[in-house]
């Protein structure tokens, strides 16, 4: 049985050509219009609530990227082509379960300001701004049009990537690694679809989840001294 399955490559989960992917990301686009409008102001604004310290509001925002995304996305469209679509949706169902359950929760979000310049959320906002904001333009670009854009909460990569750099922002400790879970893992996931799908973009996500994961360790290791003294 172990070898059967070393005769297996990535290429063989991938159900689908190029064309047939990115055509359904434009049908998505067309039948979302005008609401990349509204997504990408609510990307900014949770972007913006983060930065102005009101955490709970922003995880709230994110949260319903999440439930459409999953909804409207993997489970209506993806779905079709990859059966796995369904167990992917409902990952991004539990995320968003999570991101809403930490905006609820009796917990005192940090309301210090990135003051320093050493500081790893300052590397979660470029995450966060490259996933709300540069996202739609490089898929646009390389990927064949504006039609083809990627709108971080109507479309699962760009709200894992957004949302990677946001958690770093706005979450210390166990919580920062316990709502990075299923962004994380997606990341990797769609990397390797993206790679065998041969576009452009497709080393983004993974590049992305290892600058985040870097910034989660620079938190711990930067926490560690201030833990010791209390």
């Amino acid at each position: 049985m172990m070898a059967e399955w070393r005769t297996y490559a990535v290429e063989d989960f991938i159900p689908f050509t190029p064309e047939v992917y990115f055509r359904m990301i434009e049908r998505t686009n067309e039948a979302q219009w005008p609401l990349q409008f509204f997504a990408l102001a609510g990307g900014a604004t949770v972007v913006v609530l983060i930065l102005s310290g009101r955490v709970r509001p922003a995880l709230a925002v994110l949260s319903a990227a999440w439930f459409w995304s999953g909804g409207a996305f993997l489970i209506h469209r993806y779905a079709d082509l990859n059966w796995a679509g369904v167990y992917f949706g409902w990952a991004y169902f539990a995320q968003g379960v999570i991101l809403l359950g930490l905006a609820v929760a009796p917990w005192t979000p940090g309301g210090d300001r990135m003051a320093r310049a050493l500081d790893p959320r300052w590397l979660g906002l470029a995450v966060a701004t490259g996933g709300v904001l540069l996202w739609p333009g490089i898929t646009a670009l390389a990927g064949g049009g504006w039609a083809r854009a990627e709108v971080v909460g109507l479309l699962p990569d760009p709200t894992a990537v957004a949302t990677l750099g946001i958690l770093l922002m706005a979450l210390k400790g166990w919580r920062l690694w316990a709502a990075s879970v299923i962004p994380l893992l997606w990341c990797g996931v769609t990397a390797l679809m993206l790679r065998v799908l041969e576009a452009p973009w497709a080393a983004l996500p993974l590049a992305s989840a290892v600058l985040v994961v870097a910034g989660m360790v620079w938190s711990a290791v930067a926490r560690a001294p201030a833990a010791a003294d209390d």
